[in-house]
């Protein structure tokens, strides 16, 4: 997802340097840059404890093998 607004507020994460090579490697094997991948994967799992399908905002079914927000 491409955002058009402007971003609102910052959020500061830290990372250990295995994770985040993974998370460098991850989002340029998609061709972006580590924070809209970081921000499309975070929307992404928002979505998907919420039940939503980001891209038709319909209810999705909970995957059972996923364990429910803590």
């Amino acid at each position: 997802m491409i955002h058009t607004e402007p971003l609102e507020s910052h959020v500061s994460v830290r990372f250990p340097a295995d994770l985040a090579a993974a998370a460098r490697q991850a989002a340029a094997g998609d061709g972006l840059e580590v924070s809209a991948w970081i921000r499309r994967e975070v929307g992404r799992e928002t979505a998907r404890r919420a039940g939503t399908c980001r891209a038709c905002g319909q209810s999705v079914p909970q995957d059972p093998e996923v364990p429910a927000e803590r």
